[in-house]
C-alpha cells in the first residue's frame, strides 16, 4: 500500500502500477481502481513517468487542435477539387483543339460590362455555331475562325452572335450604308450657307 499522500488521481495512460491495482487505502477509506471512466489511482512517480504519460492537455487546446485539423483537412480537400477541376479542363480543352475548334484568347476580347461569362470563355475554345440566316432562312454555320475574327480582332461583343448569312450580311451593309449617305445629303442641303 502507498500513503494517502503519494497517491494522484491522473488520467490512465496504460503506465499505471498493475500489481498495486484492486483496492488501495486513500483517507482510511478502501475504494476500487476506478473511479470514472479512463480514471485511475495511481502512483504519482509512475503517474508522470516522461517515459509513457504524455502531459494532459486542456480541453481547449484539444479543441483547437482538432479544429486547425479539420481546416487543414477541408482546405485539402478544396485544393485537390480545384486540381481535378482544372485537369478535367485541361482534358476537355485539347479534346476541343483536336476537333478543329480554336483557342479563345481571352485578352485581346472587348471588355463586358457583365457579371456573366459567356460560353465560349468558359469552354476556352470557339466551336462551329449553326444557326438560320434571319432575312432568307438559309441555315449556315458560324464557323470558329469567324467567331474569332469578330470576338478578337474586329471587338464585337462577346454576347452576340451571327444571325445573317454572308450574302445578307453584305446586302444589309450596302443597305445601311446607301441609308446613311441619304441622310447626311438631306442634312447638308438643309444646313444653311455659312457667311
Amino acid at each position: 500500500m502507498f500513503p494517502a499522500r503519494d497517491l494522484v488521481v491522473a488520467q490512465c495512460c496504460g503506465n499505471y502500477d498493475k500489481l498495486a491495482a484492486g483496492r488501495q487505502r486513500i483517507n482510511d477509506v478502501i475504494i476500487d481502481e476506478v473511479v470514472l471512466p479512463g480514471i485511475y489511482f495511481v502512483d504519482a512517480p509512475k503517474a508522470f513517468d516522461p517515459d509513457g504519460c504524455a502531459a494532459v492537455k486542456r480541453s481547449k487546446q484539444t479543441n483547437g487542435e482538432i479544429e486547425a485539423r479539420r481546416r487543414k483537412a477541408e482546405e485539402w480537400r478544396r485544393i485537390q477539387a480545384q486540381r481535378a477541376a482544372e485537369r478535367q479542363r485541361l482534358r476537355d480543352y485539347k479534346i476541343a483543339l483536336a476537333r478543329d475548334e480554336v483557342a479563345v484568347d481571352t485578352t485581346r476580347l472587348a471588355p463586358s460590362n457583365s457579371y456573366s461569362t459567356p460560353d465560349f470563355v468558359l469552354r476556352g475554345t470557339y466551336r462551329p455555331e449553326p444557326f438560320i440566316c434571319k432575312d432568307c432562312g438559309v441555315a449556315e454555320v458560324w464557323t470558329p475562325l469567324q467567331q474569332k475574327w469578330w470576338y478578337e480582332t474586329a471587338k464585337g461583343d462577346v454576347f452576340t452572335a451571327a444571325v445573317r448569312c454572308r450574302a445578307c450580311r453584305t446586302r444589309e451593309r450596302a443597305r445601311k450604308s446607301a441609308a446613311r449617305r441619304v441622310h447626311l445629303e438631306g442634312l447638308a442641303r438643309k444646313k444653311p450657307p455659312v457667311s
